[in-house]
């Protein structure tokens, strides 16, 4: 009777690490397949397309969109000023990615797409490199962070672990009430800060290289935050974003002041609870700034 106990329980245990397993899989297809993973496969240009302007929307999370299937790039394509102009806008955007994951996601466009000409780089990147620094999920930066294990390098190609991660990060930033007035934002600044800095000096070093290599309008943007800012990660980028204006202007690289964009209209309508990512109305506004910025409308 003793020896059957061990056996059950072992029995046990091993169908619900099945069913687990099979739960994982399950989810990561469901992510992968409606385009809520934090990665979005690169769309070739169709046929003709390299005689149309091109707009290459470059970024993170709130390029893509999330928590959406689509963020500003499908609202500027449906913009009939847009239309009009023959302007191709092009996504390639990566939840929870940095400059260097963004870097080899232009290089990839521009080899599969080699008679693309005419082509404007729109870059909001930064965050993540600043967010989550060496680790995927860590809180925003109040010291530096250990580099990433193989377990972790492993697990960062699921999208499940990518989305669980952003979901974790984004849940220490509010209390339980999500009443934010007391939420202390830490800043850019120690060796945290350096990190920030380096990755930052960095990778609009290397867009601006790779942008004139193949003779593309480099354009980087601020950031839009809350008009109230008192989550950590929205005062975050209310900070990147002077940090992105100091590089534009030391580079000499024309830079979209977006920080701004949603101010007209109460924050609640524009931002989700993160105060990074947008509403379907904050994204609609975004891409609305950005059309006028860039002349468009």
């Amino acid at each position: 009777m003793s020896t059957r106990r061990p056996r059950s329980l072992l029995r046990r245990l091993l169908m619900g690490l099945a069913v687990a397993i099979l739960l994982l899989a399950g989810l990561e297809g469901v992510l992968q397949l409606t385009g809520l993973a934090t990665r979005v496969r690169l769309r070739p240009a169709p046929a003709g397309a390299d005689a149309r302007r091109i707009l290459l929307a470059v970024g993170d999370s709130v390029t893509q969109g999330i928590p959406y299937p689509e963020g500003y790039p499908a609202a500027l394509r449906r913009m009939p000023e847009v239309q009009a102009a023959g302007i191709q806008v092009v996504r390639l955007a990566y939840g929870g990615k940095g400059w260097h994951h963004l870097e080899a996601a232009v290089q990839r466009w521009l080899a599969d797409n080699p008679a693309a000409h005419d082509v404007t780089m729109l870059t909001l990147a930064g965050h993540n490199d600043c967010a989550y620094l060496a680790g995927p999920g860590g809180a925003p930066p109040v010291a530096l962070q250990p580099e990433l294990g193989p377990v972790q390098r492993a697990l960062g190609h699921l999208a499940t672990y990518r989305l669980l991660v952003q979901v974790v990060a984004r849940a220490r930033g509010q209390r339980a009430d999500d009443d934010y007035g007391d939420v202390v934002p830490p800043g850019i600044r120690g060796d945290a800060g350096q990190h920030c800095r380096r990755q930052a000096e960095a990778g609009t070093a290397r867009f601006q290289a790779l942008a004139a290599e193949h003779d593309i309008q480099l354009i980087l943007a601020t950031y839009p935050v809350p008009a109230d800012v008192r989550v950590h990660l929205s005062r975050l980028n209310l900070e990147f974003n002077q940090l992105l204006r100091e590089l534009a202007r030391l580079r000499g690289i024309p830079l979209l002041e977006l920080s701004t964009c949603t101010h007209a209209r109460p924050d609640a309508e524009m931002f989700q609870r993160d105060g990074v990512h947008l509403t379907r109305a904050g994204y609609q506004q975004l891409a609305e700034c950005i059309a006028d910025g860039l002349g468009l409308r």
